[in-house]
């Protein structure tokens, strides 16, 4: 029988082996993919501007990084997204993925790579078009019904402002 302090031992280096184990498989994994190809056979963009996350600790998110505004003062502001803030997560996201697209756009452009549809593009329509008179039809039966609404309570109110 093994002792308890033999037992641990098997077991971190059970853990270490297995540590060893899946950085190699992650080694591996990123050799596979790293071929070298040019850009237009991978269409990769990464934006310069990294996103504006910040470090968080035990007390909630942290504003960490900062610029400086003005060179006389040197007055530092923060510029780093709470995390926890979904609002301001989802534009910092867009925000980034507009800076990829704008460089994308570049570099379609210089290698002559078109990027828009051509005026005569011909797309199928998702919902037929007799599904698209009846949401018309619809509308404008909501839209005539809200109207006649707002009549009979004009109504109501002139015939209780003439008595």
């Amino acid at each position: 029988m093994l002792s308890r302090m033999e037992e641990e031992e098997e077991e971190e280096d059970e853990e270490e082996e297995e540590q060893k184990f899946k950085a190699l498989a992650l080694r591996t994994a990123l050799q596979s993919t790293d071929r070298r190809l040019p850009w237009e056979e991978t269409f990769t963009i990464v934006p310069p501007t990294p996103l504006p996350f910040g470090q968080t600790d035990t007390a909630g998110a942290r504003k960490r990084k900062r610029d400086s505004v003005d060179d006389e003062n040197e007055q530092e502001v923060d510029n780093v997204v709470d995390i926890h803030d979904d609002l301001k997560r989802e534009v910092a996201f867009h925000d980034c993925a507009l800076e990829a697209v704008h460089l994308a756009r570049v570099k379609c452009i210089k290698a002559g790579i078109p990027f828009t549809r051509p005026e005569d593009f011909f797309a199928e329509m998702v919902k037929t078009d007799e599904h698209m008179a009846k949401i018309k039809d619809r509308l404008i039966f909501d839209t005539k019904r809200m109207e006649a609404v707002e009549r009979r309570k004009s109504n109501k109110e002139q015939t209780v402002m003439a008595k």
